[in-house]
């Protein structure tokens, strides 16, 4: 029997560290502290297979936004703006599709209800990027750039990346988990850059 997941997480670091040859320093202080964080909807089915094990997938569908500690604009927009600019937003969506495969260990009852661990592996297909900056000039005038395709300084996104999760499951309806990804997401033509956070936790409602 199908049912649908509801993913929402944050990454440990809460921001991605960019290389200098990557964006432009922030000019002052943003408004408020950049967290990156994620959000997904997906299908799950197991299959009880003895009292205490079971083997389970899970399809699922949504986008991470990366926090992002430079400003990530065109050399010839930064010339034109100036040094003064105040950051709101400044961030790095990916949406993607992922694909999980799991084992899970039935651990004790509690009334009616199972808690249970579970194990697997998970591969992500990455379909989209975007990277987006919000900022506001001396005089309050709000300044918007967004480009799903060109990003600076050769910067691409894998299509294919991988990693580990585990699960705990409270109940039919609550579970907490946390994952690494294993694989890079970033690569950068003729150069090599700190990849975006790699550890995930969060909240899963069924």
């Amino acid at each position: 029997k199908f049912s649908v997941v509801l993913n929402s997480s944050f990454m440990i670091p809460t921001q991605w560290n960019v290389p200098p040859f990557i964006g432009h320093p922030l000019q002052n202080e943003r408004e408020k502290d950049g967290t990156s964080r994620s959000l997904t909807f997906a299908f799950d089915n197991n299959w009880r297979l003895a009292k205490p094990y079971g083997l389970g997938f899970r399809i699922g569908f949504g986008s991470s936004w990366y926090s992002v500690n430079r400003i990530m604009l065109p050399d010839e927009m930064m010339m034109v703006l100036g040094n003064d600019i105040r950051t709101v937003k400044n961030n790095l969506k990916i949406t993607k599709f992922d694909l999980e495969l799991y084992q899970r260990f039935f651990l004790c009852s509690v009334g009616s209800e199972w808690w249970y661990l579970d194990t697997g592996i998970f591969g992500e297909w990455n379909v989209g990027q975007r990277s987006k900056f919000v900022g506001r000039l001396h005089d309050n005038e709000r300044v918007v750039y967004t480009t799903h395709k060109n990003l600076p300084n050769g910067l691409m996104i894998n299509k294919l990346d991988y990693g580990v999760r585990l699960r705990m499951g409270i109940s039919r309806r609550f579970a907490i988990y946390g994952q690494y990804r294993i694989s890079n997401l970033l690569k950068v033509k003729g150069a090599t850059t700190s990849d975006l956070p790699k550890w995930e936790i969060g909240l899963q409602l069924f």
